[in-house]
């Protein structure tokens, strides 16, 4: 689309949003009146605020959903206007765009609405999707990288086994590649191994013989996520200055995705695996001793962490997923022992987490009051 429009354009470009937003308008009407095209003129348009070129990709969403694709109409079964193919083409080269500006919510809105093309369209009516994607995986800018990223994550959302089955060849090299780089930035090599869980999950959909086959046809891939995941585990959180607590978040995420459809192949790699989930809650709980138990009341406060991309990777996330992760494999009959074996152990290492940090000593030592509250809020949050 082109994104040269003079500031004369700009009245034009809010008329166009305030005739989308109006409650007396058809939004198929909108389509056949080339609305679309110029709601991608406003998302690619610098010169509008990050607001406005906000909305303009919101309202694109909501014509997607209204009629990107209608087949048949309601009654009497005749076909109700679409959008022509030309437009589609050229509202999909303005998303893929998108995809790398710099503010984050213009991202994140071209995310949302390639995702919902993508659950209609694609594979058949959307071929440009994956090939686009995956070539963006190589994009020498980091957040190009990670939008990409994320917008397979969200498309991975909506598949089959079927469709994991169609990209795997194409789409699980390049994600391996990024998540094994030590060079790549956290937050992408993050990334990368969310969109494998997500196809993971949807692998598991397939149930029965089905999934048996596809786990033979995958396992040597497999092997090599979860030879990495677990190395990942066993890490210290913080290392030459990096934090791999998202990695190990994410990791922690996939081996419970494994735990339940894949008990089977979970089993014969328990053994690497609650060695990773031993030293990861060793090493978790050795940094909450010295950064909350033991950290002098003089220190600057210690206040929950967030990645780049402003995603928590805070010990009490960490601690989430590891919970889940011990839950899934207690409900297969197959890692019951495994769990009651390593409980004891891990049972040491949770009871670290028990211990008041000073911030929390401080409280009860200036307004008892306040803690007793915040104590009965906390308990309340847990129970729900």
């Amino acid at each position: 689309m082109a994104t040269s429009l003079g500031d004369a354009a700009l009245d034009e470009l809010v008329a166009v949003l305030q005739a989308a937003t109006s409650a007396d308008r058809d939004l198929m009407s909108l389509w056949c009146a080339g609305y679309a095209t110029k709601l991608c003129s406003v998302f690619s348009f610098p010169p509008l605020t990050g607001g406005e070129r906000q909305l303009a990709l919101i309202l694109l969403k909501k014509f997607v959903k209204s009629g990107w694709e209608k087949a048949a109409g309601d009654e009497g079964g005749e076909e109700v206007g679409t959008v022509a193919e030309s437009e589609k083409e050229g509202v999909m080269s303005s998303l893929y765009q998108a995809l790398a500006f710099e503010e984050s919510k213009l991202r994140k809105a071209a995310q949302a609405v390639i995702a919902e093309i993508a659950d209609i369209a694609w594979p058949e009516r959307l071929p440009s999707l994956m090939p686009t994607l995956v070539n963006m995986l190589s994009n020498e800018a980091s957040m190009v990288v990670h939008s990409s990223l994320s917008c397979l994550v969200l498309v991975a959302e909506n598949f089959g086994a079927e469709d994991v089955e169609r990209v795997a060849s194409q789409l699980f090299p390049p994600l391996l590649s990024l998540f094994a780089n030590e060079q790549v930035e956290i937050v992408v090599r993050k990334q990368a191994l969310s969109v494998f869980t997500t196809c993971l999950v949807a692998l598991a959909s397939a149930g029965g013989e089905k999934m048996k086959g596809l786990m033979q046809a995958f396992q040597p891939v497999l092997d090599e996520w979860v030879g990495r995941a677990v190395a990942a585990m066993q890490h210290t959180a913080h290392e030459g200055g990096r934090s791999l607590r998202g990695i190990q978040i994410e990791a922690v995420k996939m081996l419970s995705s494994l735990a339940s459809p894949f008990s089977k192949y979970f089993l014969e790699k328990s053994d690497a695996i609650m060695q990773a989930m031993w030293s990861l809650l060793s090493n978790a709980s050795a940094e909450y001793e010295r950064m909350h138990v033991r950290r002098s009341t003089e220190d600057e406060p210690v206040s929950d962490e967030e990645d780049e991309a402003g995603e928590d990777i805070s010990l009490n996330t960490l601690l989430s997923e590891f919970s889940s992760l011990v839950m899934q494999m207690a409900e297969k009959t197959r890692l019951k022992k495994k769990v009651k074996i390593m409980m004891p152990s891990l049972a040491k290492l949770l009871l670290v987490f028990a211990q008041y940090a000073v911030s929390e000593m401080s409280l009860w030592e200036d307004d008892p009051a306040e803690f007793a509250a915040m104590e009965e809020e906390e308990s309340f949050r847990s129970n729900l």
